[in-house]
């Protein structure tokens, strides 16, 4: 009984119990929204919002996934200060990769527009997209190494409900189609990303000093792991892109919200 007693006031178990219920409630928002949207966007319109995602989530394996997974280590090895500059230099690297990438995109922009049926200024809304997305999960990244399950469970929830609820009035009461779910995600991503930079200046995690040491550090973790990221691309992605070329954006549309259900299941 003792044992029990110390495994459930242990501080790992009711963290652990809090990531798991706060992520069970942010899946489970999307999941009983998807019959709405299904009901009011056609399987191609469900198509391009599929590949809207898929252009997003390969953007954002070269603008800050990789580097994401430096900041947990750094964080522990640092001193209190240092971590504030790794912070701000982790952004300022993050937003030289997203400019970067927006030139490569606008070059690529025509066999992007072919591949994924996204028109050019969608490309550029995925950009933005996922330039205030690093911002924000920078900011969770650093509530999970502080160890402050409630504020990152609520902001995450928080977020997944401005989402629906944007998505409600874009596309159910405005009728905008795919392209009212694509600003849907879009409005959620920015103003949590803007309130994340506001969060991070007040705790004093912005600065304007460079340092060339983290920028080579955090490069130095990033860059071998770029792979493994695109590999789970290649997973959830890439058969999207084939579905789209092969088949077409209605099927790829109906692909997707199979899969959705799959996932839940």
């Amino acid at each position: 009984m003792s044992n029990l007693k110390e495994i459930s006031t242990s501080p790992l178990i009711r963290s652990s119990f809090i990531y798991v219920f706060c992520e069970g409630v942010n899946k489970a928002i999307p999941f009983l929204l998807l019959p709405f949207i299904t009901h009011y966007l056609t399987p191609a319109d469900y198509g391009v919002v599929t590949n809207f995602n898929v252009y997003v989530q390969i953007i954002s394996v070269f603008c800050y996934l990789s580097t994401a997974g430096a900041l947990p280590v750094m964080f522990h090895k640092l001193e209190k200060k240092d971590v504030r500059l790794y912070v701000s230099n982790m952004i300022l690297l993050n937003t030289y990769a997203t400019v970067a990438s927006s030139i490569i995109a606008l070059c690529l922009s025509g066999i992007i527009d072919k591949s994924l049926n996204l028109p050019s200024i969608f490309q550029l809304y995925a950009i933005i997209t996922v330039w205030f997305t690093s911002i924000t999960n920078i900011n969770m990244i650093l509530w999970r190494c502080e160890e402050k399950p409630f504020k990152f469970g609520f902001y995450q929830i928080s977020q997944t409900a401005l989402n629906a609820f944007s998505t409600i009035v874009f596309v159910i009461i405005m009728l905008l189609g795919w392209q009212g779910r694509v600003y849907s995600m879009m409005f959620a991503t920015i103003v949590f990303g803007i309130i994340s930079l506001g969060i991070l200046y007040k705790r004093g995690y912005l600065s304007f000093t460079v340092s060339k040491e983290y920028v080579r550090s955090t490069l130095f973790y990033a860059l071998p792991i770029i792979p493994h990221a695109l590999s789970f691309w290649f997973r959830s992605g890439a058969d999207k892109i084939m579905l789209t070329e092969m088949c077409g954006l209605s099927e790829n549309g109906l692909y997707s919200v199979a899969m959705t259900w799959g996932a839940i299941v």
